[in-house]
This record gives structure tokens, C-alpha cells and sequence, in this order.
């Protein structure tokens, strides 16, 4: 398989399995792919692709916020109604920072 062609396999599949709510262990048996690959091949792509820090957040205009502090000192302000789209995104962060 060529190299760009691998690259599209493997970006499909990352953005597959970004879409989804599974974790990687089981996107990765689900779809027969070893995780040693499919990590090498995320890291690979996210290091060929432009570092996005900000995600476009829609939000209603709400009264009460949650905060959420981060052992990195960071400290997140999050409008409560926002939470279910923001958590699962801050969830997948961390799990990609290990």
C-alpha cells in the first residue's frame, strides 16, 4: 500500500473512531486494527496536520458555568447547558495526552 494511501486509511479511520463513543480498544477490535498501529498512525497524522488549541463552541446564553480545573493549572469555565457537548470533547483530550 503507498504511503498516501495508507495515510487515507488511517485518517479515515481516525476520524471514524472520533465520530464514535468508543474507545480506541474496542473501535480498534471492532475494525480488526492492532492499537500499536493505530496510535502510531493518529500521531503520525496529527504531527502532519496544524496544531488546532480552539474549538468552536456554540453556546445558549445560560446563568450558571461550571469549572473545571486541570492538573496542568489550566482552569476551564464551561456554561452548564454546554457541558454534554464539552465533557466527552475534554475526555477524549486527555485520553490522547497519555
Amino acid at each position: 500500500m503507498a504511503s498516501e494511501r495508507k495515510a487515507d486509511f488511517w485518517r479515515k479511520h481516525s476520524e471514524t473512531w472520533e465520530q464514535s463513543s468508543l474507545p480506541q480498544k474496542t473501535y480498534c477490535q471492532q475494525n480488526n486494527l492492532t492499537m500499536a498501529s493505530f496510535r502510531y498512525w493518529r500521531t503520525r497524522l496529527k504531527r502532519s496536520t496544524p496544531d488546532k488549541k480552539l474549538i468552536p463552541v456554540t453556546l445558549s446564553t445560560c446563568a450558571s458555568t461550571v469549572n473545571l480545573y486541570f492538573p496542568t493549572g489550566l482552569r476551564l469555565e464551561v456554561p452548564t447547558p454546554a457541558l454534554a457537548e464539552v465533557l466527552p470533547l475534554v475526555h477524549r483530550f486527555l485520553q490522547d495526552q497519555n
